[in-house]
């Protein structure tokens, strides 16, 4: 299954810092289906397009406080999905880089309840 993050997604834009832009790069397109606006050492932007405006500014930190290893790191912040089958289709991603993900199967289940 190839991510997909449907062009009617929308968000204001997030700036969140990284020790490992390649990382977060990987997550943000593989998992959740972002496109990449613009790369500029140390870091990057991401739309549902990969066109302006950006949704997300990432920007690599060497020295950021790594997360502790079964904490979500970032509080929260939402993307919305046009559809629940959209949601179903991310989180399933999520689940297979990271099938022990604290929230993912009873997410799953709800998004794939809803229709």
């Amino acid at each position: 299954m190839s991510a997909f993050l449907p062009d009617e997604t929308r968000i204001s834009q997030v700036h969140l810092r990284t020790g490992n832009l390649e990382r977060a790069l990987g997550f943000y397109t593989s998992v959740l289906g972002l496109r990449v606006v613009q790369r500029l050492r140390p870091g990057a932007s991401l739309s549902a397009t990969g066109s302006q405006p950006a949704m997300i500014a990432l920007s690599e930190e060497p020295s950021a406080t790594p997360r502790p290893r079964q904490a979500i790191g970032l509080y929260h912040f939402a993307i919305r999905y046009p559809t629940r089958r959209h949601l179903a289709q991310a989180l399933e991603r999520l689940l297979q880089r990271n099938p022990t993900h604290p929230l993912g199967l009873q997410l799953l289940r709800e998004a794939q309840a809803g229709g």
